[in-house]
């Protein structure tokens, strides 16, 4: 089986997944081959702020609990610690990690995990300097040290993971080869690719990583990862841009979570099946059959598709985020019209990049034709988001994580409908009082939309909108025939 290690991470910034939605989700990767869990939530105060707090008995007889279901789903449960300023000539520290330890082992885990990630790369007490050259060097023995201690512990089945400071860039640094030298080969070291969210994961860089490491690589993949300043982004595509030949080069990939655990899904299950065949791995058709999964139904499915589409900003689509089915259907309207009005100013910036092939639908000059168009395309919106809003969707946790993006897809939905009733009006008479009135009413459909900062379609409708008003002012002013 292509991969060796197929997993999935809580290792965001952000509310951490609840008890039941990681035992939801360790059903989940059962189904579809997924055979590692990594517990790291970065806003676990005990894993990583407070670390060195230990978690209360309750706690750990959760744990206990998830580790069980993990084991009763052949799934392998790693539990995460990432000591912030660690010191490293303090026997205290090391004790204290190692008594976190303990209580996750008595209950059942086997695999631990040490994160160093996004922590300075260099020492915090300055005399642990005097006892290491390098922080490499420090994090080589700190790892070294914790293995050899849980193999003393008699039970062959233990692992050790770790996650360096620097995880993500060329692949080939000094400090990375100070890992690979002198950290223990049974260890397990991550790597994120050429960026922290890598829109490609290369064989030939993993090649490159590895030979530093001189072990093959585990990604750290951080996508479907939508925390920081990506939390109004709902990551809902399916993965790409990772090779063909990519299990050649490293020894698996383990899938950072978004901070909806339910959404998260649809991505996991593309990724579950490329990671079952690379080679033959075709991200639309993966998507489809994700959603039609997750969702359970194939009209709610559809709505998702919608909304993935109109929502689909993420690393993965850096210079595409507008690359959806409006902005052709929108650019179809203005050929129809004649242009967009010139006194509306120039198009959203960058727009020309991202804009997809189309083929005009209507001929020019036959502005009604084009009108019912464009307003077919909004009624498709508005019914998308009155789907994923209303009470017959089916996957209930899956419609109540999307909401805030459904209620923005809604609203746009309702600008776009709003601004072309301006059109069909000023069509019919430009002078009809009405009009003044609808204009209104877009202009604040607009404002009330925006105050839902989640990002759906940009500012596509927004400009479309107002280039509908401008429109409308040439009809009544007859300074376009």
């Amino acid at each position: 089986m292509p991969f060796a290690i197929r997993g999935v991470l809580e290792g965001f910034y952000g509310r951490p997944w609840s008890w039941p939605e990681r035992e939801r989700m360790l059903h989940f990767m059962s189904q579809h081959g997924f055979n590692l869990y990594m517990y790291a939530p970065k806003n676990d105060p005990i894993h990583r702020n407070r670390w060195r707090e230990p978690y209360l008995p309750e706690e750990i007889i959760r744990f206990a609990h998830l580790v069980a279901v993990a084991k009763e789903r052949g799934v392998e449960f790693a539990f995460g610690i990432s000591p912030l300023q660690y010191h490293y000539r303090d026997p205290g520290d090391f004790a204290t990690i190692w008594e976190k330890l303990m209580p996750l082992y008595k209950v059942g885990c086997r695999s631990f995990f040490i994160l160093l990630d996004d922590m300075p790369d260099k020492f915090h007490h300055e005399d642990d300097q005097a006892q290491f050259d390098t922080i490499a060097d420090a994090q080589v023995w700190l790892n070294n040290t914790v293995l050899d201690k849980l193999r003393a512990l008699g039970d062959p089945a233990v692992r050790l993971y770790f996650c360096p400071t620097e995880y993500h860039g060329q692949g080939d640094s000094p400090y990375l080869r100070i890992l690979g030298e002198g950290m223990d080969p049974a260890i397990e070291i991550f790597w994120s690719g050429t960026e922290v969210c890598s829109p490609a994961l290369r064989t030939e860089d993993a090649r490159i990583v590895s030979a530093s490491l001189k072990r093959p690589v585990l990604y750290w993949d951080n996508y479907p990862v939508n925390d920081l300043d990506m939390q109004m982004d709902p990551h809902i595509l399916p993965v790409k841009g990772r090779d063909a030949d990519l299990d050649n080069a490293c020894k698996g990939i383990v899938a950072n979570g978004a901070l909806q655990a339910e959404a998260s899904k649809i991505v996991f299950h593309t990724y579950a099946q490329y990671m079952d065949d690379p080679a033959a791995y075709h991200p639309d058709a993966a998507w489809q059959k994700a959603l039609l999964e997750v969702t359970g139904d194939a009209e709610d499915a559809a709505a998702v598709a919608i909304l993935g589409d109109l929502a689909r900003r993420s690393a993965l689509e850096r210079g595409h985020f507008l690359d959806n089915f409006l902005l052709p259907q929108l650019r179809c309207f203005w050929d129809a019209w004649g242009g967009a009005p010139a006194v509306a100013g120039p198009e959203i910036p960058d727009l020309a990049k991202q804009a997809p092939p189309y083929e005009p639908g209507t001929a020019p000059g036959d502005r009604a034709a084009a009108l019912d168009e464009i307003a077919e395309t909004y009624a498709r919106m508005r019914a998308a988001a009155e789907r994923l809003l209303g009470a017959t969707f089916r996957n209930r946790d899956l419609a109540a994580e999307l909401r805030p993006w459904a209620l923005k897809l809604q609203g746009w939905a309702s600008v776009g409908e709003a601004a072309i009733e301006v059109l069909r009006l000023a069509m019919a008479d430009p002078h009809d009082p009405a009009i003044d009135a609808k204009r209104e009413t877009v202009l604040d459909l607009i404002l009330t939309t925006r105050e839902n900062f989640h990002w759906v379609q940009g500012d596509l409708t927004d400009q479309f909108a107002r280039r509908c008003l401008w429109a409308a002012d040439e009809l009544k002013n007859g300074t376009v025939l």
